[in-house]
């Protein structure tokens, strides 16, 4: 497997800028890929290109080939636009492997001498001997833990006590989704946590900090990211998504999955009925058929959340993302069934890219140019 560093610095691109970056969010449902230039603060999208994606199921690469074919429909369109060639990208993943674990370790008090301060900042991280993964896993992150944020680190005579949130992913399945990447002859720059990437866009440094669940439903998955102290505290996959509802449709409206698709794409924008293969379908009977596959969702995270054992101390309540959080009504369950305030997460990045949908992408472009302008993300 070809190695992706967490700290690398700069984007190495022929021909191009060093403050232009690329990012590819290779989703069950789709694939995205964007092209940008400036910092992390104000950057302008030069490039865009999104089509289907297929070779994915439940976020998980099952068909190199395929899913390399889709990497390269949405990369010749956004370089098009760009009218320039991307040789490297960031590459979001939010596989159901994905795991986060606490490392507790000791800081020489050498190690203060020699100028490392008490933030908790990554310089601190650096410091850490590499954290070996356990078999049969890839290291994506490593940040600091909710004692390595603000607040003061535990001195003690041997040193600093400090934690960190170690976030890694299933190492076979990182393989085959670096192997899609590099059969369209691009270098997958860092793979990033989707969750992670998107947190930079949806997230306020206050949520973060005080508590918040990030909550993005996509087509093939669902994930689950409680943020604490600023940084990921607990996150969970679920192999559930919007896909389970087109199919749930496809079934109840007695139609294709295309036309399914495009019910629930329409589904409360067009008035009181949904037109499939000119017929009317009336929104109630639309709505008797998305909600109880919804309610089933979120059961899943709210066992999910009070697993985390965080239930009642997360005041940012609940953002949403993907594309299914378009769903109207949406705010409402999530709340009822969670017993946490709720808002959709908003995404603006130019004309072709905005809504919740995109959170990914645009965190993923945020996400390189943090890296570009401080050799590190920043976590809040």
């Amino acid at each position: 497997m070809q190695h992706v560093g967490v700290l690398e610095l700069a984007l190495k691109q022929v021909n191009t800028p060093v403050n232009t970056v690329a990012g590819l969010d290779i989703g069950t449902g789709k694939t995205v890929a964007v092209i940008a230039e400036g910092n992390f603060n104000s950057f302008r999208i030069i490039g865009f290109g999104e089509c289907p994606t297929v070779g994915m199921r439940k976020g998980v690469v099952v068909d190199v080939d395929n899913v390399a074919r889709s990497i390269q429909q949405a990369i010749k369109k956004a370089e098009k636009m760009a009218g320039m060639k991307v040789l490297s990208a960031y590459t979001g993943y939010a596989g159901t492997g994905v795991v986060v674990r606490r490392k507790r370790f000791m800081l020489a008090i050498d190690g203060i001498r020699r100028g490392i301060d008490k933030s908790g900042n990554e310089s601190m991280l650096l410091a850490i001997k590499p954290e070996k993964a356990l078999p049969g896993e890839k290291i994506l992150h490593i940040m600091p833990g909710e004692s390595g944020g603000e607040d003061a680190p535990v001195i003690e005579p041997g040193g600093i006590k400090l934690e960190a949130m170690v976030i890694a992913g299933c190492a076979l399945d990182l393989q085959k989704l670096v192997q899609s990447v590099v059969k369209v002859g691009l270098t997958v720059k860092e793979i990033v946590f989707n969750p992670l990437a998107a947190s930079v866009v949806l997230l306020g440094p206050l949520e973060k900090e005080w508590g918040v669940i990030q909550l993005t439903i996509g087509a093939g998955t669902t994930s689950v990211t409680v943020f604490r102290k600023g940084s990921v505290a607990h996150t969970v996959v679920l192999p559930v998504g919007g896909e389970y509802i087109t199919s749930d449709l496809a079934i109840g409206l007695h139609t294709s999955l295309a036309q399914a698709e495009e019910v629930q794409k329409n589904y409360g924008r067009v008035g009181s009925a949904v037109n499939v293969a000119a017929a009317n379908i009336p929104a109630e009977e639309v709505s008797s058929i998305i909600k109880p596959r919804l309610s089933e969702i979120l059961d899943l995270v709210k066992d999910a959340i009070e697993s985390f054992r965080y239930m009642g101390l997360l005041p940012g309540g609940v953002v949403l993302a993907g594309g299914v959080s378009l769903l109207p009504g949406l705010p409402a369950l999530v709340e009822s069934h969670l017993n946490l305030p709720v808002r959709v997460g908003v995404v603006k990045a130019g004309d072709l890219v905005q809504g919740p949908a995109y959170a990914e992408c645009v965190g993923l472009i945020k996400y390189g140019f943090s890296k570009i302008s401080t050799g590190g993300l920043r976590y809040a």
